[in-house]
């Protein structure tokens, strides 16, 4: 593969405008990650379509240096993440750019956010510019959690294009496992012992394992930081985003919507969610199961 290449990068955005002082941070990200593949734009409000709406929302573009084109601009009454999933699947987008907060109230938490109800049920990817912000700075430390699949090949090659045109930017690439979860069996003279058996041997294979990985995905010139960490999926990632200080961490998405029980056990992507400690990026390299229109 190789970093920056047409296939890295989506090419249908779908973005989620407010008339809060966020919006204009979320529409500059947007134009950046629309520059890794020249992505076409979409943009969608949720509200009542009127003269006084629409002339609110090119304010909030002209704050962001965005040009408007009036017929990308999507404006549509209804439950906020409903309006923005429907129009996600009626405009075959294949990611979703929206604002979100780090933190919610209890009550909220466990309902969930619009930006977080969206990220559990999308089809497509789905990036949430966690605020509030003023500004939007390119990204600096990007974290990405890696399974050995072609999903994460394409996530760490589109990170790398999004890292380029910043000179300080670095790609932080995690492996997360368990020591005790078997991978590979190998016998020896003195009579079988599997990776899964034997935390060392667990190690050395997952380091080995994620180098040959890597070797295959072309970065660049974007300098890569990886490690492989033992213990609990998610909560590890979390854990190493906070002490680099990362600005954005990226993960594969899950092959379904994400629900209750999630959250309470404890989903990588849930333990994410629920944090939100920067800028969130859900990859989804496939198709996930089809269901029924957002109501």
């Amino acid at each position: 593969m190789t970093a920056g290449s047409p296939r890295h990068g989506p090419t249908r955005l779908l973005v989620g405008v407010t008339g809060s002082p966020h919006a204009p941070a979320v529409l500059r990200a947007a134009m950046a990650i629309s520059r890794t593949r020249d992505a076409e734009q979409i943009f969608v409000h949720v509200g009542r379509d009127s003269e006084p709406t629409r002339k609110r929302l090119a304010e909030v573009f002209a704050q962001g240096n965005v040009a408007l084109d009036p017929e990308s601009l999507l404006v549509r009454n209804g439950k906020p993440d409903s309006v923005i999933l429907n129009a996600a699947r009626e405009r075959d987008v294949d990611m979703i750019v929206i604002g979100a907060l780090e933190r919610d109230s209890v009550v909220r938490e466990l309902i969930g956010s619009t930006a977080r109800r969206v990220a559990r049920r999308a089809r497509c990817s789905v990036f949430l510019l966690v605020g509030p912000v003023d500004e939007f700075a390119p990204w600096r430390n990007l974290v990405a959690s890696v399974r050995y699949d072609e999903a994460s090949a394409e996530l760490l090659g589109w990170l790398a294009a999004l890292a380029k045109p910043s000179p300080r930017a670095r790609i932080h690439v995690i492996r997360e496992y368990d020591p005790y979860g078997g991978v590979m069996v190998e016998e020896d003279a003195r009579g079988g012992i599997s990776a899964g058996e034997n935390p060392g041997m667990r190690a050395a294979e997952e380091k080995f394992l994620l180098a040959n990985f890597l070797e295959g995905i072309d970065m660049g010139p974007v300098p890569v930081t990886s490690q492989c960490l033992v213990g609990r999926s998610g909560a590890e990632l979390l854990r190493y985003s906070l002490e680099v200080e990362a600005d954005l961490i990226a993960l594969t998405a899950p092959d379904r919507a994400l629900g209750l029980w999630d959250r309470f056990f404890g989903h990588p992507v849930e333990a994410i969610l629920q944090r939100l400690p920067c800028t969130l990026l859900i990859h989804r390299g496939g198709a996930m199961t089809s269901g029924p229109a957002e109501r």
